[in-house]
């Protein structure tokens, strides 16, 4: 079996199969875009992939990619039994939109507000196609398992780069403890953050980039005491973290003209972020299933956030991922650990930076340097 295929559908116990639909339209692409020729098996998948992701823009984006990939799909979702997926898109392949009424709401029980459908002649279709209980995508990764011998991949080039910063940030994290990489972080000479213009305004020029000088800044020693009180609390699932507290109790780092771009929460606002984890989880997330929690929340250590975020960084200290770091909601619910420890966060600010401070957008600049604009964290550098 093509190596990349096997990693793929090992993927596919811990990530949705819309993500590996994205992602082997993007391999597929680049397959065909290098000018190497596609296997019968890998012409079908993307035929499927173009029209079940739509590249973000739904049918539209299919019309104009290769109209002769919506009738196939119709096809191919008739033969796996997704039958209102197949007569909507068999309709598509003639030009005929969805043309029943269609309304859709969003909100907390008690208070829902209707939305708009989107316009356009097929925004009902893209609509309706994406609320359907059939899954196209599933349908689409089982396709590929079965004729995996006829696939002849490589990783897209983004995967194949985040896989490369992966494996850097694993391997400092593994050679330096966490208190030693936090020490190097606030020693840097002359620090800077290179910020990229959102896609949708980029042009390819050096204008596209906007360079910002940072600071970063401990708030000193936590006493040795508390430290060690910590330790009996929380075991040894925390002792990277409590060694890189006992030094830096607390961290504002990439700040620009005053505002941290992520902060290491010190010792004693510890209990208030935990609060604020817990209230969300049983009053937003987990409002109607309060024993869906998983008990590895209220043993938590809400070390890190950004501002303007609802969740916060955590390291869980109890159960299955003791050690690990997870985002407090989003990866919560998908019971999926963001990194495999803390001294891996701090080597990621280093060497992947958007994955911290880039994280969920909250962070931006205008040209000037504040808060707000168009450039998005993409790099660190520093002499």
């Amino acid at each position: 079996m093509d190596p990349y295929i096997e990693e793929l559908l090992a993927q596919r116990a811990h990530r949705a199969a819309m993500e590996l639909t994205w992602e082997l339209h993007d391999a597929l692409r680049e397959k065909r875009d290098r000018g190497a020729k596609l296997t019968a098996s890998e012409q079908a998948t993307l035929h499927y992939c173009i029209v079940s992701t739509g590249d973000g823009e739904g049918i539209e984006y299919a019309l104009r990619e290769s109209k002769a990939s919506i009738g196939i799909t119709a096809e191919f979702a008739a033969e796996r039994g997704l039958k209102e997926t197949a007569g909507i898109l068999a309709d598509a392949a003639i030009g005929k939109p969805y043309s029943k009424p269609v309304s859709f709401s969003a909100g907390m029980p008690g208070n829902m507000k209707p939305l708009d459908v989107p316009m356009g002649k097929w925004g009902a279709t893209d609509v309706v196609l994406s609320l359907l209980e059939e899954d196209l995508d599933e349908a689409i990764v089982d396709f590929v398992k079965e004729h995996a011998e006829d696939f002849d991949l490589h990783a897209p080039a983004a995967v194949a780069e985040k896989n490369k910063r992966d494996e850097l940030v694993s391997k400092l994290a593994m050679a330096k403890a966490a208190v030693v990489l936090m020490d190097e972080l606030l020693s840097h000479r002359n620090p800077r953050i290179r910020a990229l213009l959102r896609e949708d305004e980029r042009r390819g020029k050096a204008t596209d980039w906007l360079e910002l000088p940072v600071q970063h800044r401990s708030s000193g020693a936590a006493k040795p005491k508390l430290i060690e009180q910590l330790r009996k609390q929380y075991g040894p699932a925390a002792n990277d973290l409590l060694d890189l507290y006992r030094k830096h109790n607390g961290c504002d780092l990439f700040i620009v003209q005053d505002n941290p771009g992520f902060m290491f929460v010190p010792i004693e606002s510890w209990p208030a972020h935990l609060e604020r984890v817990l209230d969300w989880a049983h009053n937003v997330t987990w409002n109607d299933e309060p024993d869906e929690i998983p008990d590895y929340l209220e043993s938590s250590i809400p070390f890190g956030w950004i501002d303007g975020d609802s969740e916060r960084w955590i390291l869980v200290t109890q159960g299955p991922h003791a050690g690990r770091v997870m985002l407090s909601d989003s990866d919560v619910i998908e019971d999926e650990p963001r990194f495999q420890s803390i001294g891996e966060v701090v080597a990621s600010l280093t060497l992947d930076t958007r994955r911290v401070v880039g994280c969920g957008g909250y962070v931006s600049y205008d040209k000037r340097g504040k808060e707000g604009g168009s450039y998005y964290p993409e790099e660190y550098v520093h002499d």
